[in-house]
């Protein structure tokens, strides 16, 4: 074992070598509190782990590799979920293209669970973009936007009686709208 010299620094901060050598720098912007809060980029944590990214270029946190990132908070406060760069508040990339795009949960006060499921288009033509309500996971209603072949779409309106839900309603791109009709013929179609 080497020796070192330490200049002094400030209590909390960890020392670091700031290049090759022997002498150990105490200004590093790792800070661990007396109350075990741990700042980066900061000196005065204000929760278990606190990140202050003034001052720095890139994201201000980040999970993942530089070539596969699955969630990142840029230093605007931008939230990435599946991409490196994102362009809202919350953006969310679901690629590949497996599963729900988000599920959001609430509690049932009979004891099941009620998520709000939103889904993606996979971007070929008769596809469909959907949120689902399901009750203890089984879908009980949708609203889907679809994409036909003809690079147009619409929205389907599903309900299910105990079993997979079932098209009731849909508003064509024609603006038409079909009850009981997946092609309804006038402005307002009812197939009994």
């Amino acid at each position: 074992v080497g020796t070192s010299i330490v200049n002094s620094g400030t209590t909390g901060q960890f020392p670091y070598y700031a290049a090759n050598g022997t002498t150990l720098t105490g200004t590093s912007t790792l800070f661990v509190s007396t109350a075990s809060n741990v700042g980066i980029g900061t000196t005065t944590p204000w929760a278990q782990l606190s990140v202050n990214p003034n001052g720095i270029s890139g994201s201000a946190f980040a999970v993942g590799s530089s070539t596969a990132t699955k969630f990142v908070v840029t230093n605007a406060g931008f939230v990435g979920i599946g991409t490196a760069s994102p362009t809202a508040r919350l953006h969310v990339r679901n690629t590949p293209d497996v599963g729900p795009l988000a599920i959001f949960e609430g509690s049932n006060n009979g004891g099941g669970v009620v998520p709000l499921q939103i889904g993606n288009v996979t971007g070929n033509a008769n596809s469909f973009a959907g949120i689902s309500f399901t009750f203890n996971g089984d879908d009980t209603a949708q609203i889907d936007g679809y994409f036909d072949a003809f690079n147009t779409g619409g929205l389907t309106f599903k309900t299910s009686n105990n079993s997979n839900p079932t098209e009731r309603m849909r508003i064509a791109s024609s603006g038409s709208i079909g009850i009981g009709s997946t092609t309804p013929w006038a402005q307002l179609s009812v197939n009994p």
